[in-house]
Parts: structure tokens; C-alpha cells; sequence
């Protein structure tokens, strides 16, 4: 079993969702820009950070995000 590496970038984008009060996926899932500038701070680099984390629970591929996964790299493995 291959081990991957913890996407940093995803924990502390969790981080500052649960302490904005965003502890689950439906709520996370629902933010909108606007919610998303205002939580950090505008900082692009967390915003694009929280845009990948939803597009991660929309596509149900969560895990493979915050283990530095890409879709074609799970692809691979699914049919090996």
C-alpha cells in the first residue's frame, strides 16, 4: 500500500472552517464567495484552498485530497 503525504493546505483550510463554525460537509458544500472571502480574510491562496476542498466533496474523493491524491494517480490504482 503506497502511503501519501498530508496536504497541509487542506487541514489548515479545514482549520478555518470548523473555527468559522463550518463542521460539516453540507455546510461546507453550501458557502459561497462571498462567505468564503469573509471567513479568510480574503487571502487567495485559503480561498482557492476551500474552492478544491469543495470540488473534493462533491466529486466524493475527500480522503485522496487531503492525501495529496490526484484523480488520475486514484484512477490508476482502482484498476491495477
Amino acid at each position: 500500500m503506497k502511503r501519501g503525504k498530508i496536504n497541509q493546505k487542506a487541514i489548515r483550510a479545514l482549520s478555518i472552517l470548523f473555527e468559522a463554525g463550518y463542521s460539516n460537509e453540507k455546510d461546507i458544500l453550501a458557502l459561497t464567495l462571498d462567505q468564503i472571502l469573509q471567513i479568510t480574510g480574503q487571502k487567495m491562496t485559503e480561498v482557492c484552498t476551500i474552492n478544491e476542498l469543495q470540488k473534493a466533496l462533491r466529486e466524493r474523493r475527500f480522503f485522496a485530497y487531503l492525501m495529496l491524491e490526484n484523480k488520475t494517480e486514484t484512477k490508476k490504482e482502482d484498476h491495477s
